[in-house]
């Protein structure tokens, strides 16, 4: 038996211990909960885009200037499609507009769209609360600490290779 198995036969023995009815209580405020996180507008994105020299064959009347947007407070879903969008290509033309039907956008000659891509995106506490728990952590050292152990990878660094950060 894997170990994945193994787990969800004991969450299983934990589920029949609880009462059915207080259990579904418990699994819809949970769910109520993350689904409140998931959609709470509290994050400001800082957008950089550029021309896309793929799709636009390197000519550069058919890429978008380099350009920064910014999207005011966004969820932790809208943070994540916005991530998931990095790299992608996509078009503008002074004929799309929002809730164009896809026939009407196919309409446009490939010739005139102009192309874009998603090269970063910054992410920034929009709610007061949020930002005054980022200064606490910034004042306490707990940034510079990470660096230090971290470095820029995701595993902590041997004693060795720990530099002194600043």
């Amino acid at each position: 038996m894997s170990i994945q198995n193994e787990e969800q036969v004991e969450v299983q023995k934990i589920y029949k211990q609880v009462d059915g009815d207080e259990w579904k209580k418990e699994v819809d405020t949970q769910r109520n909960q993350v689904e409140e996180t998931l959609n709470e507008p509290r994050y400001l994105l800082s957008i950089f885009e550029s021309g896309d020299v793929v799709m636009s064959s390197g000519d550069r009347e058919r890429q978008v200037s380099p350009n920064r947007s910014y999207l005011p407070n966004c969820s932790m879903q809208e943070v994540a499609e916005h991530i998931k969008s990095i790299g992608e290509s996509h078009w503008r033309h002074p004929m799309l507009k929002t809730g164009m039907s896809e026939k009407s956008k196919s309409a446009i000659p490939f010739e005139e769209k102009q192309w874009g891509i998603v090269r970063d995106i910054n992410i920034y506490p929009m709610t007061e609360y949020m930002e005054e728990k980022i200064k606490g952590k910034i004042e306490r050292g707990f940034f510079k600490n990470y660096r230090r152990m971290y470095g820029t990878g995701q595993v902590i660094l041997d004693i060795s290779e720990r530099e002194e950060v600043s």
